[in-house]
């Protein structure tokens, strides 16, 4: 018959003593469980008095250990919290730059759209003394009413390539008397005169190259009083609004060509552009 090894010898007699009874007692059972609980608790007080310098010694090492993990976790914990706040600051961005978008293509949809347009040929008055004049086209293109807040729109020179604006339109102007333009209106044949000065009043003509005779039907344009190195601009702003929105602006810019006696568009997109 194999031996019971001595160190579990206590156990075994726990089990012949208790075991047989609490199956028919389960009181003693828990009698028993009481006794080794208390056993254990006895044993482990008398290990920590007799060897107390060494359990203190460990038990300083477990709190380091324990404390260099909590720190650890903590910076962890920190580091992720840091993560996380910032990937919420971004999907918040995010979010808020859509929706900036999606306003902002709204706006450009249903709003008004002032276009100027339809300057040509220059020609002589014959209501304004030593005058000429332009006709030009303002139109509105959007789909909601545009209110006229201003307009800037004459003829201007300048020998660098950068025309001025020109000056705001006086109050009994027909854009500024009746400053709503309805979706799809369109004023035409607006008539702008030369300032006083910029011509002396006679006339240049372009006669036919053949040689022929004259007719009076040929190309008449103004001498202007500039300067040889001046050009002679015809410049129009316009600023407005819709019933929702603010601070749309045309510009527009023409640039007499003597040689035709009429007027081209130049300028690029500096002043040529709808906002």
């Amino acid at each position: 018959m194999e031996k019971t090894p001595r160190r579990f010898a206590w156990l075994t007699a726990y089990k012949k003593l208790f075991w047989p009874i609490s199956i028919q007692r389960p009181w003693l059972l828990w009698c028993g469980v009481a006794l080794l609980v208390v056993g254990v608790f006895i044993a482990a007080v008398d290990f920590v008095h007799t060897n107390h310098e060494e359990v203190n010694a460990f038990s300083t090492i477990a709190i380091a250990v324990f404390n260099g993990i909590l720190s650890l976790f903590t910076i962890l914990l920190a580091g992720s919290t840091r993560i996380a706040a910032n990937a919420a600051k971004d999907a918040a961005n995010a979010a808020k730059a859509q929706a900036d978008i999606a306003r902002q293509s709204l706006t450009d949809l249903e709003r008004p759209y002032i276009f100027i347009f339809g300057v040509g040929k220059i020609r002589p008055s014959t209501t304004h003394h030593n005058a000429f004049f332009v006709e030009y086209t303002v139109a509105n293109y959007g789909k909601l009413p545009a209110i006229i807040e201003g307009a800037w729109i004459d003829f201007v020179t300048d020998n660098a390539g950068e025309p001025p604006s020109p000056p705001l339109l006086w109050e009994g102007h027909s854009l500024l008397k009746s400053r709503i333009l309805q979706p799809g209106e369109k004023r035409e044949r607006i008539k702008a005169y030369t300032p006083a000065g910029m011509t002396d009043g006679s006339v240049a003509v372009i006669l036919d190259a053949s040689g022929g005779p004259i007719t009076g039907n040929e190309p008449v344009g103004p001498n202007f009083t500039v300067g040889d190195d001046f050009d002679v601009y015809f410049r129009a702003t316009i600023a407005y609004r819709g019933p929702s929105s603010t601070g749309h602006e045309t510009g527009a810019l023409w640039l007499y060509m003597p040689d035709s006696f009429e007027f081209v568009v130049r300028g690029g997109d500096n002043h040529n552009y709808l906002r």
